[in-house]
């Protein structure tokens, strides 16, 4: 035996919100409640102290000092090194 099925029915849309029109928002109207939550997300940060960024800007300065004298003497060093093999290689080959 063979289930009968009545046809759909030939309604706009599945869904009834779809026959609703959507308001649509201005760039006003998105700003205001955007820059509230910026405002609110700034609230929530833990910011550094003043002593805390003065040792932090100090460390960073010392660092960059030490590493960059430390780059200098390595270049320095192959330098010299080079040299000395350029001195060695000119002496055997003539």
């Amino acid at each position: 035996m063979v289930e009968q099925r009545s046809p759909k029915s030939r309604v706009g849309g599945s869904s009834p919100s779809a026959l609703v029109k959507k308001k649509v928002k201005t760039m006003q109207e998105q700003k205001v409640p955007y820059l509230r939550s910026v405002q609110q997300e700034l609230k929530k940060v833990s910011w550094t102290s003043k002593e805390e960024l003065l040792l932090g800007t100090k460390v960073v300065i010392i660092s960059t000092f030490i590493f960059g004298m430390a780059i200098y003497a390595a270049d320095v060093f192959i330098h010299k090194f080079l040299s000395f093999l350029g001195q060695v290689a000119y002496l055997i080959t003539g």
